[in-house]
């Protein structure tokens, strides 16, 4: 569009100027005659020519203008393709980045959801610590408590041993005088190597002393089976003798199923 404007302009203007030179060539004729006329149509034509010649050279120039304005067109309708290639790309990156920011708007959300659910569940973790550690402190003070009482049982049981009831016994010994001296020598005798002043009758089955090995106060089934080992249903005995169900025989639970025999005073014969 650009060079056909300035070819119409170079062509009107050629027009302007072949009208001017005529006009000049006719005054020129009339005013100074055919003679001059002559002359100033050679000076005419001299200058027509030369105003074409200045009129090529414009028309070059201007056709030069309009190459140089086409290609830096050319140029700018590239740069511009190229800018709404890169705005194109600019706007996916930006409808791809806005679909990010949901996404880890969600998952940012799920975080806090989960962090919050851990934070619950840490709490009741701890509650459920708290609660554990007291239990085991009230075991511990259970388990102290219990050597306590098996401490205390066992001294109970020492007493119970010293202040078992006696049973007083005439040595048959005394009254053998009816046998003659010889009998009653042989009697004195026996009595020698047997003295003493306290005895108890002969034991059947073990004390919870000589079974509680470890002395905590409490007998298990492997040291019940110790001094039991011909029952056959030993463990049935120790079930059944253990009334609370706890696994162990305390001291009253064992004298219960197996009394101690009581202690025994002899009577030795009196000299005569």
């Amino acid at each position: 569009m650009l060079g056909n404007n300035l070819t119409t302009r170079i062509a009107i203007l050629l027009l302007v100027v072949a009208g001017l030179l005529g006009s000049a060539i006719c005054v020129a004729a009339h005013s100074l005659g055919c003679r001059q006329g002559e002359a100033a149509l050679t000076q005419a034509k001299t200058a027509l020519a030369q105003a074409t010649s200045q009129a090529e050279e414009v028309r070059k120039d201007a056709a030069e203008q309009v190459e140089t304005a086409q290609r830096e067109n050319d140029h700018l309708k590239k740069q511009l393709e190229t800018a709404q290639a890169a705005l194109e790309q600019q706007a996916e990156k930006l409808a791809a980045a806005e679909k990010d920011v949901l996404r880890l708007r969600g998952d940012l959300d799920t975080a806090k959801e989960q962090i919050a659910d851990l934070t619950r569940k840490a709490a009741d973790s701890d509650a459920r610590i708290k609660r554990a550690e007291d239990t085991a402190a009230q075991s511990e003070e259970a388990e102290r408590a219990a050597r306590l009482e098996a401490k205390a049982a066992k001294k109970a049981a020492v007493v119970a041993d010293a202040k078992a009831p006696v049973v007083e016994i005439q040595d048959p010994r005394a009254g053998n005088k009816k046998h003659g001296k010889k009998n009653g020598k042989n009697n004195q005798a026996a009595a020698g190597k047997k003295r003493g002043g306290v005895a108890s009758l002969p034991r059947t089955t073990p004390s919870f002393s000589e079974l509680d090995t470890n002395h905590d106060g409490r007998l298990t089934l492997d040291e019940y089976k110790v001094g039991y080992p011909d029952v056959a249903n030993v463990e049935e005995e120790f079930k059944a003798l253990d009334t609370n169900g706890d696994g162990t025989l305390s001291i009253d639970e064992y004298k219960a199923g197996h009394p101690d025999p009581p202690v025994v005073h002899v009577t030795r014969a009196k000299k005569n």
